[in-house]
This record gives structure tokens, C-alpha cells and sequence, in this order.
């Protein structure tokens, strides 16, 4: 029997067994019961496993085949209680990793291998070289602000030091850099 038959024996055995009927001695309409409740039954495992691997599902299809599942079953089979206690121990690990996965639980972090390279060596030595490079960016822009600070300074004492007919009529060297706070508005241009 290949592994897809024996699935579908054990769950239609399963199945007959909550709707308390007897597999060798099944009547037409139980039959046909029994293969609609499977059916059901593989729908919503198919809708499952769609949603654990994270692909969109139908909800409304979803609802109805376990609603139509729920009225097919007896009352006392209606339960949500799932047992587990006939799992084997891979099934169980499955089971488990399965209900983390869909609960959003991370599973448990193996401690690297101490024979791989850290990749996280490489990513802080880069980060510290580039670390490195912005202090030298840092001081070499303190540096031309304070040049900048001095030659302000020593403009500033050429300027006091001149006659006020003479400072205004030499410009600053380099630029001049006019800054306007106001915004601008309409007319403003004619002023």
C-alpha cells in the first residue's frame, strides 16, 4: 500500500469510528456519509497546510467544510479536544513545531558552529573601519571650521580697523552669502 493509501484508510477508519459505524457492513447512504465526512476532513487539512506554508486561503471555504464536517459527526464526537496521545514521537515534534509556527513562536536558536565563520566579524570590522573613516571626516571638518572661525576673526578686526568709508566700499573675500529668513510674498520682488 503506498503511504497516500494506507492516510486515507487510517483517517476513513477513524472517521467511521465517530460516526459509530461499522466499515465491512456500510449501507449505501452510510457509505456515502462516511466518504463525504473524509472528504471534508482532507479539505480542511488541504486548507491548513496552506495556511501554515503562509499562502492565502479561503476563510469561507474553510468555515463551511468544518461546519458541514460538524453537523455530520454525533453530538458527542463534536468536540474540539484534539488527542494526541497515539502520536508517535516524530509526529508529536511535527504537531509541536506546527502549533509554534501558527502561534508566531520562534523556534529555539541552535548555538553557532564554532568551525563556520561569524558573519558578524566580518560586518563589525566593516563597520568599524567606516566608523573610523567618519572621525577623520569629523576632525578634518573641525579643522576647516576653525580656519573658517579665524579668518572670520581677523576679516572682522580688518574691518574695525579701517575707516567705515573704506570697509564698506571693500567687499569680504571669497562669496557673499546673503540669507533671507522672511519668505517670500507676493510683490516682494518690487521692493
Amino acid at each position: 500500500m503506498t503511504s497516500e493509501v494506507a492516510v486515507y484508510e487510517r483517517i476513513r477508519s477513524k472517521i467511521a469510528t465517530m460516526l459509530d459505524l461499522d466499515v465491512a457492513t456500510l449501507t449505501a447512504f452510510q457509505s456515502i456519509r462516511l466518504d463525504m465526512a473524509v472528504c471534508l476532513r482532507f479539505e480542511i487539512d488541504r486548507i491548513q497546510q496552506a495556511q501554515i506554508a503562509g499562502e492565502p486561503i479561503d476563510i469561507g471555504r474553510l468555515a463551511n467544510a468544518s461546519n458541514q464536517l460538524a453537523e455530520l459527526l454525533p453530538p458527542e464526537n463534536n468536540s474540539t479536544r484534539l488527542d494526541i496521545s497515539n502520536l508517535s514521537d516524530e509526529e508529536l515534534s511535527l504537531f509541536e513545531t506546527l502549533i509554534a509556527k501558527a502561534a508566531g513562536i520562534a523556534p529555539a536558536i541552535e548555538p553557532p558552529d564554532e568551525s563556520l565563520p561569524d558573519p558578524r566579524t566580518d560586518l563589525l570590522a566593516r563597520m568599524n573601519a567606516e566608523l573610523e573613516e567618519l572621525r577623520r571626516d569629523n576632525t578634518t571638518l573641525k579643522i576647516n571650521l576653525e580656519s573658517a572661525r579665524t579668518r572670520a576673526a581677523q576679516f572682522e578686526a580688518q574691518k574695525a580697523a579701517q575707516p567705515e568709508d573704506e570697509a564698506e566700499a571693500t567687499p569680504p573675500p571669497g562669496p557673499r552669502i546673503v540669507v533671507d529668513n522672511e519668505p517670500p510674498t507676493y510683490g516682494s520682488h518690487w521692493r
